[in-house]
């Protein structure tokens, strides 16, 4: 089942072929797996530290493989977070930069975007951050359709 989420329009949303959810007491993430080398993490609520294990189990899971990913990360309903997981998060792209093509966050909340720009200083400015909709989501949909049109 595809869950549709606002600013990922029908034909984005017809290309994805697997997606998780899970939740805690007051967040939720839905991964989407694009057949086009792209992962789509949506976190709603509190970036809990059990959130974050299951976004790093998937993602290890799909690296150990050798694959390589543009991955995308709506935050834009994320409103606090635990600081063990932005330095997890940041811990995983310092280990693991080679399995990510490249890495877009959305943010609307100012706590959440002041982490997000830490952790970028830290990473040698590897994040794409974007705090206005459209913006992601033409990143998004310009990552899908180069993808898309380089395997034809």
């Amino acid at each position: 089942m595809i869950l549709a989420f606002k600013g990922v329009d029908q034909m984005t949303a017809a290309l994805a072929f697997r997606e998780k959810t899970s939740s805690a007491e007051d967040s939720s993430l839905v991964v989407r797996r694009y057949p086009n080398d792209v992962l789509l993490f949506v976190v709603k609520g509190h970036l809990h530290k059990s959130i974050v294990k299951g976004m790093i189990e998937h993602t290890r899971a799909l690296t150990s493989k050798g694959e390589r990913f543009a991955v995308f990360h709506d935050w834009s309903e994320v409103t606090s977070y635990d600081s063990w997981a932005r330095l997890e998060l940041t811990r995983l792209m310092l280990t693991g930069h080679g399995d990510f093509i490249c890495t877009h966050i959305l943010t609307s909340s100012r706590e959440v975007r002041f982490g997000v720009e830490v952790a970028n200083i830290v990473l040698g400015y590897k994040i794409d951050e974007h705090t206005d909709r459209a913006t992601f989501d033409r990143a998004m949909q310009k990552r899908l359709a180069l993808r898309v049109v380089t395997r034809a």
